[in-house]
């Protein structure tokens, strides 16, 4: 049985004018207090810091799997949005796709739909 995982984020606020890209971390975890435990030094420092924004997905996502595809979805309109996204290198094989997977990452059956208000 697939396991519920939500996904949230921590969004760095703007520091200045000057700044050029603001820091974003993407993760997803089996509880919502998943949040607040320990993680990478980069993303730990990013939660603490004072204006960053916490979000998280109110509902869960069915299964890991699918809360992988908008992890790495998230991450990568983070990047297209001027953002800097930190993530672990440990789950770089989980979020990054070669070509050749990408087929096997989205089944022909999937709908072209996101849980995203307002889209």
């Amino acid at each position: 049985m697939s396991k519920e995982t939500w996904l949230y984020i921590y969004e760095g606020a703007p520091r200045s004018y000057e700044e050029e890209r603001r820091s974003v971390y993407i993760g997803i975890g089996q509880s919502m207090g998943r949040v607040f435990e320990p993680h990478n030094p980069d993303a730990e420092r990013l939660r603490d810091t004072e204006g960053t924004l916490i979000r998280q997905t109110v509902e869960p996502f069915s299964s890991r799997e699918d809360a992988l595809k908008a992890e790495a979805i998230a991450i990568h309109v983070a990047s297209l949005m001027g953002l800097d996204p930190i993530y672990d290198a440990e789950d770089e094989d989980e979020l990054f796709y070669d070509a050749e997977d990408e087929d096997e990452l989205f089944e022909k059956n999937d709908k072209p739909l996101t849980n995203i208000s307002g889209t």
